[in-house]
């Protein structure tokens, strides 16, 4: 430990001198400078502050690039936004304009038999749906009394018959179709061949032509008509086509016949406004 003392001691005698060195060594500089016109503020200027302000500047550049950037993603998020907006609006409006073109397409037979008509019938939109028709063999139309549908007026579409007006309402009105297990009328095969009572069977595909006289040719594939002899429905309406014959245990010759019109893919129909309401 008392080797330790001089050690130190130079050490610290060093030190010393390098700091004296220094602060001369800096006054010097000062002293120079001072001759030269160069003050230490404008060296704490140019060396400190200077170089501070130009990072400074640089930061605050890159700062605003960045939010530039930012706002300009934003900007392009919301216009994206808008523009899947639009696209999701100009395919609602094509998927309508489909559905507008499938409905004219529907409407345009409907309208031209209308024409043919006017002023006995009147357009009617089926309300219920399709289940309805097929379950109880009668559907519903938005018109009623107050629109001049009466009682056992016809129901039909371009394609044939549909059925007749069971009940009437104000505004709505009840029809039973061909298919219906108590339907009746009056049927012809053809334009001028021998004539009959058509059935409903409760089948939606299958309608039964009954009392043809005996000895008739009625081949199949032969179209069907109304007849218009019970003075209810007007004649003319087509009714669908023979499929098959049968004979039953009387020895009565039956007619199968397929219907014209599917209840099911009815949506518009035409109703006899004027005719004989039966009494």
């Amino acid at each position: 430990m008392a080797n330790l003392g001089p050690i130190v001691s130079r050490r610290w005698l060093f030190r010393q001198w390098l700091l004296w060195m220094a602060v001369c060594w800096a006054l010097l500089s000062v002293q120079v400078l001072n001759q030269r016109g160069i003050s230490l503020g404008f060296l704490v200027q140019q060396w400190v502050w200077a170089p501070v302000l130009h990072e400074y500047e640089r930061v605050y550049r890159q700062v605003q690039d960045w939010r530039d950037r930012w706002r300009t993603m934003n900007e392009l998020a919301e216009e994206n936004r808008r523009l899947r907006a639009e696209v999701f609006r100009y395919q609602q409006m094509e998927r309508q304009y489909e559905e507008v073109l499938q409905e004219m397409a529907l409407l345009k037979p409907l309208y031209e038999r209308w024409q043919a008509r006017r002023p006995s019938s009147l357009w009617a939109r089926v309300v219920l749906p399709d289940v309805h028709a097929i379950r109880w063999h009668r559907i519903v139309i938005d018109r009623g009394s107050r629109h001049g549908v009466h009682q056992y007026a016809a129901v039909s579409t371009p394609d044939g018959l549909v059925g007749y007006v069971e009940s009437v309402g104000s505004t709505t009105s009840q029809v039973r179709l061909v298919s219906h297990p108590f339907f009746r009328c009056g049927a012809r095969v053809g334009t001028d061949g021998p004539m009959g009572v058509l059935y409903g069977q409760g089948n939606v595909s299958r309608v039964l032509l009954r009392y043809v006289p005996q000895g008739s040719v009625v081949p199949p594939g032969s179209p069907v008509y109304t007849s218009g002899i019970e003075g209810v429905l007007p004649a003319g309406l087509r009714v669908g086509w023979v499929e098959a014959s049968r004979t039953s245990d009387t020895g009565e010759v039956l007619y199968e016949v397929r219907p014209a019109v599917v209840p099911s893919q009815v949506s518009w129909v035409i109703v006899d406004v004027v005719g004989v309401t039966p009494p």
